[in-house]
């Protein structure tokens, strides 16, 4: 029968137009399909939310190629003295249904990220997707820390993925998840003397190369305190020493009992309330005051601002020796999410290992009269290139696949695809890393990637305290040549401005600070052998 296209579970393959089917697949985004319905008659009406699928059944068994749902449709009637009646359906994938469920709130600990995407399908996404049969979920590494606070699925999914590196996972024509090691996970198709490709284009490049990476967390997760306050008959706020990121467990008295617990402003009828973000908890206002000497004790998890670093040596030392310099790609990155300090290496790591290395970026182009497993090869797939004489041999990373129906003037059709693959660290999807892990979505800034003008030194962030008038910064360390340094000024209350110190900085172009208190600006620096610190780019806004 060859290819199917069905809609409402009826085909319709007499309706569709001519090369009227393209679909295309990529890593951690909704697969699409455009179709393109001809209908003399004039009835055939496609809707919203209709159920589409494309198979094929050219190379022997049927291959579901897109399953999903029509989100949009156009309808054309090309003369109104005309039956005719066309549409243009714009279809999107079942992974679109990750995008439309949230999960809720969860804490794991010390679980695998298979465990975890178990329990997302499970306990959030039942009956819009189910796991893939037999084994479809990898056990994958150890998670020693992930919160999620009501992320959309697909935001769930990409943070476990984000802390498991080498892992990726896909929605299925049919809607099932599969979690799967990218090395284990080969494409049915090799290149090796090129007879199964139409067209290759190779492209090396430098582009989001980066082999030392600093990342500023805003909000990372502390490890649980306690804290013990002492009634005194009249008090009933108390502060602990860092922001509330969770409830907090209270306990009052001697032998200590459980109070419950609210969020100030949402629930009532608790003992106590309190407020992600703020050091307070507060006693219901008609309860009386905990009594003189009574202890109350609370167990918290909190949050604070921290740093954490990586870099790949062997990286730099490389790039010192291609380039004649200092070998340096770093880059700047601050995130504002509930992570835990190892959840925050853990993504430095991920960082430097996805990008420590130069890229190729391989386009090829086949149909399936010369491979005809060409309609099975999938985002996620490592494939393999031995084909010599174009500096491209080597394993992949199918980034992504779009298929289009081609039919000849005696309708036998085949489907023309171009695959998109890389080898090295441009997964430019990969940034997801730095969208909230906790889910939910985060903000991110960086400095861009910079390679050092000559030497080893150091990298240092210099913090000085929240601006409360006009103020000429310095600097706290000395300039070195290739060492880098990144300044981060916080605006106060007032308008304020600043300057550099003329004999420790050269010339800033840009200066500005918004008026918005507690906006966050970052100036980086590189030191030169002048003994000044160079701006490396303009002011970037931080948060």
């Amino acid at each position: 029968m060859g290819v199917s296209v069905l809609i409402q579970s009826t085909t319709r393959n007499d309706l569709t137009g001519r090369d009227g089917v393209t679909i295309t697949k990529a890593l951690r985004t909704i697969p699409t399909a455009t179709i393109r319905t001809i209908d003399p008659a004039g009835s055939f009406l496609p809707g919203v939310g209709n159920q589409v699928e494309v198979q094929d059944d050219l190379n022997g068994p049927t291959v579901t190629l897109f399953g999903g749902s029509i989100s949009e449709v156009e309808r054309i009637r090309r003369r109104t003295s005309i039956a005719t009646l066309e549409t243009n359906c714009a279809c999107v994938g079942k992974a679109d249904r990750l995008e439309r469920r949230l999960a809720g709130y969860y804490e794991f600990t010390g679980k695998t990220a298979g465990y975890i995407l178990g329990q997302l399908v499970a306990n959030s996404l039942s009956g819009d997707i189910s796991i893939a049969s037999p084994s479809g979920i990898a056990t994958g590494p150890t998670i020693e820390s992930l919160v999620w606070d009501y992320p959309t699925g697909k935001d769930a999914a990409d943070s476990v993925v984000n802390l498991s590196p080498g892992y990726e996972y896909y929605v299925k024509p049919d809607g099932t998840l599969s979690y799967f090691q990218t090395s284990s996970n080969a494409c049915p198709v090799s290149i090796t003397d090129g007879s199964n490709v139409n067209k290759i284009t190779t492209r090396e490049t430098r582009e989001d190369f980066c082999n030392r990476v600093t990342i500023k967390v805003a909000n990372a997760l502390r490890d649980p305190d306690t804290e013990n306050f002492t009634g005194d008959g009249a008090t009933q706020s108390f502060n602990v020493g860092y922001p509330l990121a969770q409830a907090p467990e209270i306990f009052v008295g001697s032998p200590a009992v459980a109070q419950t617990v609210g969020i100030i402003g949402v629930d009532t009828g608790k003992d106590w309330y309190w407020q992600e973000g703020s050091t307070e908890i507060r006693q219901e206002d008609a309860d009386t005051p905990i009594g003189s000497g009574v202890v109350i004790m609370v167990t918290y998890v909190g949050t604070e601002s921290i740093l954490v670093s990586a870099v790949n040596t062997a990286s730099v030392s490389a790039r010192a020796t291609a380039e004649n310099n200092s070998g340096i790609y770093h880059k700047l990155l601050t995130l504002d999410s509930k992570l835990t300090r190892a959840n925050a290496q853990a993504v430095a790591d991920a960082y430097v290992d996805r990008y420590s290395s130069l890229s190729v970026v391989m386009v090829f182009e086949t149909d399936t009269r010369l491979e005809p497993e060409a309609i099975n090869i999938e985002p996620g797939q490592t494939l393999t290139v031995s084909l010599t004489g174009y500096n491209c041999a080597g394993t992949y990373l199918v980034r992504s696949v779009t298929l289009q129906l081609r039919i000849n003037d005696v309708h036998q059709a085949r489907w023309v695809v171009k695959v998109e693959a890389v080898s090295g660290p441009v997964l430019r999807n990969y940034v997801d890393v730095f969208r909230d892990t906790s889910g939910g979505g985060g903000n991110i800034t960086g400095s861009g990637s910079i390679a050092s003008s000559t030497g080893g030194a150091g990298t240092y962030v210099y913090e000085p305290a929240k601006l409360t008038a006009n103020t000429a910064i310095t600097s706290p360390i000395p300039a070195t040549s290739g060492a880098t340094m990144v300044v981060f000024i916080k605006q106060g209350a007032g308008s304020y401005s600043i300057s550099f110190d003329a004999t420790q900085f050269s010339q800033i172009v840009n200066t500005a600070i918004p008026s918005v208190e507690d906006m966050e600006i970052a100036f980086p620096f590189v030191g030169r052998g002048d003994g000044l610190w160079w701006p490396m780019s303009f002011a970037r806004e931080m948060s």
